[in-house]
């Protein structure tokens, strides 16, 4: 039990820094550069992974502190899921409504070179594109 827990909790806190990486941008006055993708499923994965790793750190300490059997990880599973979707979902496109449009970022061309990925860089200006 103590190996889940520490995995957990090792889960949770590099979990945690990716999720908070994806809020940064919404917070920070000045930017030239954001990552967005219409299907959000990088940001899901953070915050799907984040919420699972302290509903399951929660439980595992409970379950330490009460000398008592873990259970409801099924349920903590389905749960931080869809939380998870919600919140990765929600951050991913509050970036594009309230950074992108109103800056006026435009996407890195195809052209530059700039590699096919699943999250897409939007910059002020295009000089700022990383040419590969």
């Amino acid at each position: 039990m103590k190996v889940r827990f520490m995995f957990s909790i090792i889960i949770t806190f590099f979990s945690g820094w990716v999720s908070y990486q994806t809020v940064t941008p919404l917070f920070t006055d000045e930017l030239d550069r954001v990552l967005f993708s219409w299907l959000p499923l990088p940001d899901v994965a953070a915050w799907s992974v984040f919420v699972l790793g302290l509903s399951a750190s929660s439980i595992f300490i409970s379950a330490f502190f009460y000398k008592r059997e873990v259970k409801g990880l099924t349920k903590a599973l389905y749960t931080s899921l869809i939380i998870g979707v919600g919140l990765g979902v929600t951050i991913n496109y509050a970036r594009y409504h309230f950074i992108i449009e109103p800056n006026k970022m435009v996407e890195c061309p195809k052209k530059i070179g700039y590699k096919k990925n699943l999250m897409r860089e939007y910059v002020s200006d295009l000089s700022l594109c990383e040419k590969f």
